[in-house]
């Protein structure tokens, strides 16, 4: 299988879940954009919402909630 067809399998795949759940696309748009900002902008939904979604998503996945800061 070809890397475009592999990143083609990965991009449907990122999406159906993200139709499952929602939360699952507010963590990619922040990874994309890189701010909760501006990814709550693209979606139009508050900084807060996308915040209380992440913390929500980590919650339920079993990994403790990131700080919001760079580094260590």
């Amino acid at each position: 299988m070809k890397v475009k067809d592999n990143l083609t399998h990965l991009h449907l795949f990122v999406r159906l879940f993200c139709m499952i759940d929602p939360r699952l696309k507010s963590l990619q748009l922040v990874a994309w954009h890189g701010t909760v900002t501006a990814a709550a902008a693209t979606l139009h939904y508050t900084p807060s919402t996308i915040s209380a979604q992440l913390r929500s998503l980590a919650h339920d996945v079993g990994v403790p909630p990131c700080s919001g800061r760079a580094g260590p």
